[in-house]
């Protein structure tokens, strides 16, 4: 699985076994659902076992597929994009970044940086991503 790497020191990479605090952490106060710790511990396990079965392969294929990534700057983890291609459409399922880094630019770098993986190392034609105002959110 292909990690991109920037020249200003951003890195998008596959989320691994040891990012489970960073994925606890930044689900905590989602703006979906009740959140429960069980909750947050089951969406990474979904997230895992998607990201384990991901190939570049499978999406130049058209065959499903799904993938969550980590942006990194620096090596601190700042935020996470979860992707879903289906006939080299990619659509952000959900992302987040984590909340001592909120309001700093990270997100719209890990969406750059997905972007990348998805149309230069993919081969993606299309994308589809809903926001969501989360001014409520603190």
């Amino acid at each position: 699985m292909a990690t991109i790497t920037a020249s200003n020191g951003y890195k998008l990479r596959p989320l691994t076994d040891s990012d489970s605090d960073f994925i606890l952490e930044t689900l905590k106060d989602f703006p979906i659902g009740s959140n429960t710790y069980q909750q947050r511990v089951n969406e990474f396990s979904n997230m895992l076992y998607a990201t384990e079965g991901f190939t570049v392969a499978k999406v130049k294929a058209k065959t499903p597929t799904s993938v969550t990534m980590i942006t990194e700057k620096d090596s601190t983890k700042l935020a996470f994009c979860h992707l879903a291609f289906d006939n080299l459409i990619v659509e952000t399922r959900m992302g987040a970044v984590h909340p001592s880094h909120r309001g700093q630019k990270h997100y719209t770098a890990s969406m750059m940086l997905a972007g990348y993986l998805a149309y230069i190392h993919c081969g993606c034609t299309g994308s589809i991503q809903e926001a969501e105002n989360t001014g409520t959110v603190n």
